[in-house]
Order: structure tokens, then sequence, then C-alpha cells
């Protein structure tokens, strides 16, 4: 199969893209990947920096082939030129549809909510902080 423009022709670099087309394709993050029993977030830029060396290994392959919704083997295919073959659900009912997508936007969108209100809470602390260390100086003066 030739490559797209700018899609490289076989190797890490050609699974790192089809992976991320596909995350975007599912409305997905890498973590919600790895919570799904996929590789770690992390993975993708390990394939980038190690250029030359042994390709990931079958259970990384098979781990993005069932995050991803793929047919087992596709992520290998990936590697050697081809193109990922999308799984059928067990139920027959097909790819994600629309709700589908939604639904995991807006638990996406929840997560980042929280994290913003903790790191809010932390930095609303930390001033409280400062603030005392400057209250103190100035009254000491």
């Amino acid at each position: 199969m030739p490559a797209a423009k700018g899609v490289p022709a076989d190797g890490p670099e050609r699974l790192i893209v089809f992976v991320k087309q596909r995350l975007a394709d599912l409305g997905m993050t890498q973590e919600e990947l790895a919570a799904r029993g996929g590789p770690d977030r992390s993975t993708l830029g390990k394939l980038r920096g190690r250029p030359g060396q042994k390709t990931p290994t079958v259970a990384t392959l098979l781990a993005y082939d069932d995050g991803l919704g793929w047919e087992r083997g596709s992520a290998a295919v990936v590697l050697l030129g081809g193109a990922p073959q999308e799984a059928r659900a067990a139920t027959g009912s097909g790819p994600l549809g629309g709700e589908e997508k939604a639904l995991r936007l807006l638990r996406q969108a929840h997560r980042r909510a929280g994290k913003l209100a903790e790191l809010l809470d932390s930095a609303n602390r930390e001033f409280e902080h400062l603030r005392r260390q400057l209250d103190a100086l100035s009254g000491g003066r």
C-alpha cells in the first residue's frame, strides 16, 4: 500500500501516525487508551526515541490492537506498511457511534475539570502561604 503524503512507508513512525489518528477518530486520549489496557502514554515516545532498534514487542502491538479496536495483528501490519482493520464488537454493532464518542469526550472533559480544580486549589493554598509570609514580614518592621 503506498504511503499517504507525510506518512512513513513503514516502521515505528508509521505506527505512531496511525495510533494518533485512531485516537483522534475515537475522541480518546492516550491516557484513556492506557486505562483500557493499551500501552502507557510514554510508549509512543519510546518508539520514536529508538530509531534503528527492534520493533515493539508482540504484547505492545496487541495492546494497541485491543485498545484501539483494531483486529489483532493490525499494529504489526501497520509497521510493515499496511493499514489496520477495525475490529467488530462481539455484539456485531461495529465501530463506535457518535453517542459513544460524545460520552468519551464528556468523561475526558470531566476528568480534566477535576484536575484543573485540584491545581487551582493547590495554587490558592500556595498563595495563602505566601500571603501569610508577607504579612509576617511586614508586621515585623
